[in-house]
């Protein structure tokens, strides 16, 4: 598992957390309240994506450089290259 996907659970667990945590002060009456306010709130959820974006890019690469040279293995390839990658 790379560290951008690590990094990626991280940040999503952590809004994954403040989401529930408004939920519970929103039940409870405000007796718990939110871990973050809005914008590092929505800076967490960006940073997630670009943490998940960088771990796709990243596994993509990585699979082109393992196939064979002159074998194409991205969207545009013939079917039966796509059916030897999966």
């Amino acid at each position: 598992m790379s560290i951008t996907l690590i990094l990626f659970w991280i940040t999503f667990g952590l809004f994954a957390a403040d989401v529930v945590l408004g939920k519970l002060g929103v039940m409870t009456g405000g007796e718990v309240g939110e871990f973050l306010p809005d914008v590092p709130h929505f800076l967490l959820l960006a940073l997630s994506a670009v943490f998940l974006t960088a771990a796709g890019l990243q596994r993509e690469a990585r699979r082109d450089a393992e196939a064979p040279p002159g074998e194409e293995t991205g969207p545009g390839s013939p079917p039966e290259a796509q059916e030897e990658v999966r």
